[in-house]
Formats: structure tokens, sequence, C-alpha cells
């Protein structure tokens, strides 16, 4: 049994449906990211917020 004979047998076993998966994990992947970062970006506002409101009512 050679190595391109078995790389051979596992690529002709390979489904031939599975073209643009890896686009849909991708984009998958980029959603979820851009989710984390809008979470993380309000979460920063929202202590920046809550510190300058602190401040003013501190102050008076």
């Amino acid at each position: 049994m050679s190595a391109r004979g078995a790389l051979k047998r596992l690529r002709d076993a390979r489904p031939a449906d599975d073209e643009g998966s890896i686009l849909i994990l991708t984009l998958g992947y980029a959603v979820l990211a851009i989710a984390v970062i809008l979470v993380c970006v309000d979460a920063t506002s929202l202590y920046l917020a809550q510190k300058r409101l602190g401040a003013w009512v501190g102050t008076g």
C-alpha cells in the first residue's frame, strides 16, 4: 500500500457535497466575532457613561 494510493482513496471517499461548507463556517464565525465586539463596545460605553454620571453627581 503506497501513500499515493491511500491519499487517492481518501479523496475519493470524501462526499462531493461538502463544497462551500468552509464559507458557511467562516461567515458564522465572522458574525459571532462581530457580535462579541459589539457587546464589548456597548459594555465599555455603559461603563464610561456610569463613571461620567458618578463624577457629575459626586461634585454637586
